[in-house]
């Protein structure tokens, strides 16, 4: 299943993401991955979780990014579940392109039972209506 994290910019999303990662480990049975655009919050993660710099793989589109992420699933097996943060500054992806990603994402993990949480930086009221089954939290700036 995909998850979505959605919020502005500082609500906290790669914060949340790293948590939610750091937590999957302690009931993992597979391979636990984090891919990011940077190398920020890498020392933050366990070194069991495997962190992946698209930058160093040169994934700069959407579909770059999905092949990616299907060819290291057929590689390996063991993968059992995927975070992603910041999806637009690692993809060419909008609000308005992002739902065919999503549905083709969720048929993959759908077949090989994986879960995949993504971090985007919108909100839900900018989101295409089919996408807000795939949230699972929307996070604000506390004022």
């Amino acid at each position: 299943m995909v998850y979505l994290i959605i919020g502005k910019k500082g609500t906290g999303k790669t914060k949340k993401l790293v948590k939610l990662a750091q937590d999957a480990l302690h009931q993992a049975t597979g391979q636990i991955v984090f891919i990011d655009d940077d190398k920020r919050c890498m020392s933050e993660l366990n070194y069991k979780i495997r962190f992946i710099n698209t930058k160093e793989f040169e994934l700069y589109s959407a579909d770059e990014l999905f092949g990616f992420i299907a060819g290291m699933i057929a590689g390996n097996y063991d993968t059992q579940k995927i975070f992603i943060d910041g999806l637009y500054n690692i993809t060419n992806l909008t609000n308005d392109t992002i739902e065919d990603f999503l549905k083709k994402l969720d048929k993959m993990c759908s077949k090989n039972d994986i879960d995949i949480y993504i971090n985007v930086s919108t909100t839900s009221d900018k989101l295409p209506e089919t996408t807000h089954k795939y949230i699972l939290e929307e996070l604000v700036n506390e004022e």
